[in-house]
């Protein structure tokens, strides 16, 4: 399969100089690992969020979970870089 991709500026001189390097044989080689390596993050971040999000939705059926409500959350970041920053809210 090929397809044609248009690269900004920055990218295509990134390109051009690992070609040039030697890193990489051709474009293609280096489109293809970035890809890999993109999927395969997102694949790992995918398996993390969703075992993370079943235990969190656990706590919360079981009556056991802990947060901060959303006023104090919003409270503390409002804050931040205020002479006046408050602390983070504690879970309760």
């Amino acid at each position: 399969m090929s397809n044609t991709i248009h690269l900004l500026p920055e990218l295509a001189q990134f390109l051009d100089e690992k070609i040039r390097s030697g890193e990489f044989a051709d474009a293609d080689e280096l489109v293809n690992e970035a890809l890999r390596e993109k999927a395969d993050r997102d694949h790992a971040y995918k398996t993390w969020a969703h075992a993370h999000i079943a235990d969190a939705l656990a706590e919360v059926r079981a009556g056991d979970a802990k947060y901060a409500s959303l006023e104090m959350v919003t409270e503390w970041v409002t804050s931040w870089g205020t002479e006046d920053e408050q602390p983070k809210p504690l879970c309760k």
